[in-house]
């Protein structure tokens, strides 16, 4: 048998072919969660557009040539790239923290998601609460990044230009890996999450003419700050990633504004939310997602009529939208002090 390996953002597709015939005898994958049940390989299989014929490659006779196969290599891929049983089920544990987490972040060149791009990015993998796996780095804008962006996240324009890796093939590889762990159910984590969502799908509109709801994303998405706003709403001062890490007892808070280091306080400030709000836990991934598209909308609400009251513009229906909304309308994401 012959193997090729497809080295995606989200993984190792691993390809068995007959070394007679070329009849491809298996498709399989590793997982930065690890190896995991079948469940996961068939929705990351189905959502990069490729069909499942087996699942491990073992055998010894090819399905269409009938010429025996060498059991050697066979036997070198068992062990190496193969499943097993996960010891919680996919996405239906009563607990699913212990399950896959995706953390995610964006650095930009500002706060419009219309107009602004990403300069670096990062996807932190998490398995039962503990960093499996990173995938991240920095990406040309190929506009002017701002000196007030520069100043936020210290990526220059030279450093942009000098390591940033293609504009749109970067969005090719956020978009699949968000659309891939959204077929797999497994939750999108972030702060202001909605910000960095709302960018890569004007993104993806531009470049492939299809937003992200349409090729196929539908979290679930957790935001910390969506869900401190609700839980915690008449507390006072500000909500920025350092205040939820000092309000919620988070320590490695010291290297904000770096994609990675913001990903991991998230996740750092979500399991802190689910000890503090056990009920986060218990409604489940998909209740609480939506849960937080009626919170959001109850504090946006809100918020535009205290603007509106200090004779301000209120808010648009992108803005009072969560985690996707209408692209093309003013947005306030400014107001969190996002970069």
């Amino acid at each position: 048998m012959s193997v090729e390996e497809r080295h995606l953002i989200t993984g190792t597709w691993f390809i068995i072919c007959c070394d007679v015939c070329g009849t491809v005898l298996s498709e399989h994958m590793n997982t930065p969660w690890g190896a995991r049940d079948r469940t996961l390989a068939v929705c990351h299989l189905q959502a990069i557009g490729w069909t499942d014929h087996g699942t491990n490659g073992e055998k010894e006779i090819c399905s269409h040539c009938e010429k025996p196969v060498a059991q050697e290599n066979a036997e070198d891929l068992d062990g190496m790239h193969t499943y097993k049983e996960s010891q919680t089920k996919e996405n239906g544990v009563s607990n699913w923290t212990q399950g896959p987490l995706l953390g995610f972040d964006l650095e930009t060149t500002g706060t419009d998601p219309r107009a602004d791009v990403p300069v670096s990015f990062s996807f932190v993998f998490y398995d039962g609460g503990v960093k499996t796996h990173v995938v991240g780095g920095i990406i040309n804008p190929e506009i002017e990044i701002p000196d007030t962006a520069i100043a936020v996240h210290g990526i220059t324009n030279e450093r942009a230009i000098q390591e940033g890796r293609d504009l749109k093939k970067a969005i090719a590889e956020i978009t699949d890996t968000l659309i891939a762990s959204s077929k797999a159910n497994i939750p999108v984590v972030g702060m202001n999450v909605s910000f960095d969502l709302k960018m890569i799908d004007c993104l993806s509109r531009k470049f492939f003419g299809e937003s992200l709801s349409e090729r196929g994303f539908t979290g679930p998405v957790l935001d910390v700050l969506v869900i401190d706003r609700f839980y915690d709403k008449y507390r006072k001062g500000a909500r920025k990633l350092i205040d939820l890490c000092a309000h919620y007892g988070v320590s490695n808070a010291e290297a904000l504004h770096d994609a990675q280091n913001d990903v991991e306080a998230c996740i750092a400030v979500l399991l802190k939310q689910c000890v503090k709000y056990p009920e986060m836990v218990s409604m489940g991934l998909n209740a609480l997602h939506l849960s937080q598209q009626g919170w959001h909308r109850d504090w946006a609400e809100n918020f535009s009529k205290y603007l509106i009251s200090k004779g301000k513009d209120g808010l648009s229906e992108s803005d009072l939208s969560w985690p996707l909304g209408l692209i093309g309308h003013q947005s306030i994401v400014g107001e969190q002090g996002r970069f």
